[in-house]
């Protein structure tokens, strides 16, 4: 639960613009899809620190690193 409402805390206390744009259909598609995304990737490493040891799977987290280059 700490893995989500800190970074929540520290997002939402960086919001300057108050206002509310209610996104149209494809956003809310786009936001949902971003949310089941998400969901699945933390129950995989949830169950995946659960089967195996975390020296074995911590190495793999450094693919992160990857994905975060690409999307900047």
């Amino acid at each position: 639960m700490y893995v989500v409402t800190g970074p929540f805390i520290v997002s939402a206390a960086g919001i300057s613009d108050v206002s509310w744009l209610t996104p149209d259909a494809k956003g809310w598609a786009l936001l949902t899809g971003a949310g089941v995304c998400s969901v699945i990737a933390w129950v995989g490493i949830t169950n995946g620190y659960r089967g195996a040891p975390p020296a074995l799977l911590a190495p793999l987290e450094y693919t992160a690193l990857i994905g975060g280059a690409i999307a900047d």
